[in-house]
């Protein structure tokens, strides 16, 4: 069968970018910057055809539109003898950004008008207005001796802008983060001990599913390097979701078959360098 008509696309455009660094102490920083983008579509968005487990195809679009685009952030950053912080914001407004909606695909395996069907497929498109906000940071401190404590976070929304409705985007992530903390033995190696956390992102486009919150705790250990000979030997081992928690990863959820992540896993793993 043919799924893609013969095509060719040529586009021209233009991109800039300019940004300021101001330095309000020695440790001490404030940066914005400011940029238009120009994204042609790849070759798999415009001519992928993947058919999935469930039945359900990820379909590309020859007629993809170029992503164009204006981007601002701005962020601070601070870093000490034994803390650290960033935090950043950032705006960007896109005109045909390229995201894939739920659909169908048409198809016949034969030349008579008649003869055709239709699959549920994930096809690629363009959102003619769209608007991407959000924030990021991370933070280390070291309390005393080799204790460090860190954290991250990220955020953002997507909007579709295109009428006066402004729909949800689809894949975009929820409010996700990880704190957790290492302490090394100078002698033996690492311990750390994290939680991985994500909200519940109920602001999905038509045809996502939205998904619950989650917190799940790892913890691990690696040694320093240990002579073999002339080589040097690394062991790891940990336990990743340690309360073996039931959870989806919301951006996983997309290939129509909705399965939770892997339960407790434990981990074991031997690095030779020669």
């Amino acid at each position: 069968k043919i799924i893609f008509r013969s095509h060719k696309a040529q586009e021209y455009t233009w991109s800039l970018h300019t940004g300021l660094l101001y330095t309000l102490t020695g440790n001490a920083e404030l940066a914005v910057n400011l940029a238009r983008s120009f994204r042609a579509p790849s070759l798999e968005e415009r001519f992928k055809y993947i058919m999935l487990p469930s039945g359900m195809v990820r379909l590309g679009n020859p007629d993809l539109k170029s992503e164009e685009g204006w981007f601002a952030d701005g962020g601070f950053r601070f870093w000490g003898q034994k803390f650290t912080v960033r935090v950043n914001g950032f705006v960007n407004r896109m005109n045909d950004l390229v995201v894939e909606k739920p659909g169908f695909f048409l198809y016949s395996f034969t030349s008579t008008p008649e003869d055709v069907d239709t699959i549920p497929a994930l096809v690629n498109s363009n959102v003619s207005k769209a608007l991407l906000y959000g924030t990021d940071g991370s933070f280390t401190w070291n309390p005393v001796g080799t204790l460090v404590l860190y954290g991250k976070y990220a955020w953002v929304r997507g909007k579709d802008i295109s009428d006066s409705v402004a729909a949800n985007l689809p894949q975009i992530a929820p409010l996700n983060g990880e704190a957790g903390l290492r302490y090394l033995f100078r002698k033996a190696g690492t311990i750390e001990v994290a939680v991985q956390m994500a909200d519940k992102q109920d602001q999905v486009a038509a045809g996502e599913k939205a998904t619950g919150g989650y917190a799940i705790y790892n913890a691990g250990f690696s040694s320093v390097p240990l002579p073999v000979g002339r080589m040097k030997a690394e062991l790891a081992c940990g336990v990743q979701n340690i309360f073996d928690r039931s959870y989806r990863n919301h951006l996983a959820t997309n290939r129509g078959i909705v399965k939770d992540e892997p339960g407790r896993n434990i981990y074991l793993r031997l690095l030779v360098r020669f």
